[in-house]
């Protein structure tokens, strides 16, 4: 199902724990990038996915954001993307 909308909105039509995969792809700057993994965080079920791109220099903001909310080995080697997957616990950790 399609959703135009702000991100961060739109996380509120979806239940904790009910979603698979999230790919966050809006906003470069750190604050609606950090308002965005908020937003998605609780919505991810555990085993699910959380990642986006634009991990690297020219996007500061990202890439401080999810290095604050995951740690920097959220970064995928190789690549300007960033994974990371809920544990059973509800804690994310890298791939």
């Amino acid at each position: 199902e399609l959703r135009v909308r702000d991100s961060a909105d739109a996380a509120a039509d979806f239940e904790d724990n009910s979603v698979d995969a999230v790919w966050i792809d809006g906003a470069h700057a750190y604050d609606p990038v950090v308002r965005d993994l908020a937003a998605w965080r609780p919505k991810v079920r555990p085993g699910g996915w959380l990642g986006g791109d634009d991990f690297h220099r020219r996007c500061p903001g990202v890439t401080q954001a999810v290095t604050e909310a995951f740690s920097a080995d959220a970064g995928v080697a190789g690549t300007v993307y960033w994974l990371v997957r809920r544990n059973a616990a509800g804690g994310y950790g890298p791939i």
